[in-house]
């Protein structure tokens, strides 16, 4: 295959493969029930978009991702809406998800966060900072090898590696530019945060990875 295609457009296509194919089984087996069956249950309703391997074992919550994972419940692909109806959660929580999105991507799918959060309801968004990775780049270039394996052991490789990720960034935030863009969607308030701090008061959605502390933005934005 490599004789006829490049490794990104493999990459894609593999992407689109999955994901018609996610969708497919959604539509043939029904498993959108799962998230009618949560909003059902009593307590609060929280979103983990894009868990990984970091779902949360809780009622609460509701663990989504494109692929399969521990405690993921549904699988879906976050280029399309989802279905979900409106105004019915009181939290979502995000990290490093944002950053796999082109601008206009990922507008859409924090217009589609807006929908689904009650008034009032918190998003807690984490992404790569770059105004940090910048500044540590100009400022303390060695600091930025520790967080990043890089195999030329210079620093712009490791600013490469944040930024393209080999193709899987697609774009990369500072708090002013996510500030605008969740402020052009409709949220009342925009905060900045820090690493399992809540600058809204919502302490629920501190579900914070350490691995990750250094390098993130963090955002939190209330409808």
């Amino acid at each position: 295959m490599l004789f006829l295609f490049s490794h990104r457009t493999l990459a894609l296509l593999r992407w689109d493969l999955h994901f018609m194919n996610v969708r497919f089984k959604n539509f043939l087996f029904g498993k959108d029930k799962v998230i009618g069956q949560f909003l059902k249950s009593d307590g609060k309703k929280l979103l983990n978009l894009g868990s990984g391997p970091r779902g949360v074992d809780n009622p609460e919550w509701l663990n989504i991702d494109g692929y399969p994972d521990k405690n993921v419940q549904f699988l879906c692909d976050f280029n399309r809406d989802f279905p979900i109806p409106n105004q019915c959660l009181d939290g979502i929580f995000t990290e490093h998800v944002l950053e796999h999105f082109d601008y206009e991507n990922g507008r859409k799918l924090l217009s589609t966060c807006f929908r689904i959060l009650k008034s009032n309801g918190t998003i807690r968004i984490i992404v790569p900072d770059g105004k940090k990775i910048l500044k540590a780049y100009f400022e303390e270039p060695a600091k930025i090898l520790k967080y990043k394996e890089c195999t030329t052991k210079y620093p712009i490789e490791a600013v490469n590696s944040w930024f393209y990720q080999r193709y899987e960034h697609q774009c990369i935030y500072d708090f002013e530019y996510m500030k605008g863009l969740l402020v052009e969607i409709g949220f009342s308030k925009v905060y900045e945060a820090s690493y399992m701090v809540s600058e809204s008061g919502n302490n629920d959605l501190l579900l914070d990875d350490p691995k990750y502390s250094w390098e993130s933005l963090y955002v939190e934005a209330v409808k």
